[in-house]
């Protein structure tokens, strides 16, 4: 056994173990945030997301049976939403931060839903080295940026009489998929990139229409429907043309 031990120390020391504390998280401002309170938010949320999780992936698959026993092929890749827990400010400015963005999604005053560009930002959450590197911080081991972000969730705080601890928000996120940066690579889907990756680029090239072009098509529909109108009325009296 004495072999072992040895052989796993030695492991530890050559490759060290990565620490759950050391990440940091990145947010864009989403369009439909424009109050210029929030011109240092992404700085805040950055210092006071004190808990959260790496984001994760799950192939589904179904059985499939052709001769002999059934086996699994996969046929979808889904992800997860993450939580994302804020120490919240004494002016609730994170809460405040996250209400006007999922506001900005959806109006409760009269059920509109935004175009999702105005809305979605890529996020991003790094994962960062144990060994403190002077000026430049940590180091950063992998970084994963959340495509496509926005909130979904903004879940309660409770408050008590006998409590007299800090208030805390948690935060759902979705997201369409992540990119993964490891340290000393270039980008990498966390999925075969050769069959992959031209459907997401298609899926990001085709994100819908522009607000001119549905006004346009809404303008088209219009008038189609009134020519129709028109036709029909013609039909019923005896009359064409």
């Amino acid at each position: 056994m004495a072999g072992f031990y040895e052989q796993f120390y030695a492991e530890l020391r050559n490759n060290g173990a990565s620490k759950v504390s050391h990440f940091s998280l990145l947010t864009p401002v989403p369009a439909v945030v424009t109050d210029t309170k929030f011109s240092r938010i992404s700085e805040i949320l950055s210092l006071r997301c004190e808990a959260t999780e790496l984001p994760g992936r799950q192939l589904s698959a179904q059985d499939v049976k052709i001769y002999g026993p059934s086996y699994k092929v996969p046929h979808q890749s889904s992800y997860q939403e993450i939580t994302l827990t804020f120490l919240e400010t004494q002016g609730f400015i994170i809460r405040d931060f996250f209400e006007r963005w999922m506001g900005g999604i959806w109006s409760e005053l009269n059920n509109v839903l935004r175009y999702p560009n105005s809305y979605r930002v890529d996020m991003t959450l790094k994962q960062h080295g144990a060994t403190h590197l002077g000026e430049e911080g940590l180091p950063t081991i992998a970084e994963w940026q959340l495509v496509n972000a926005f909130p979904t969730a903004v879940n309660q705080m409770p408050v008590s009489w006998a409590d007299d601890g800090l208030h805390r928000l948690a935060v759902t996120i979705a997201y369409d998929y992540y990119l993964l940066f490891m340290s000393g690579t270039g980008p990498r889907k966390v999925t075969d990139t050769e069959t992959v990756s031209p459907r997401i680029a298609q899926m990001k090239v085709n994100e819908g229409p522009t607000q001119g072009e549905m006004d346009a098509n809404r303008a088209e529909k219009d008038a189609l429907t009134a020519e129709g109108a028109r036709l029909r009325a013609g039909i019923s009296t005896g009359e064409t043309g």
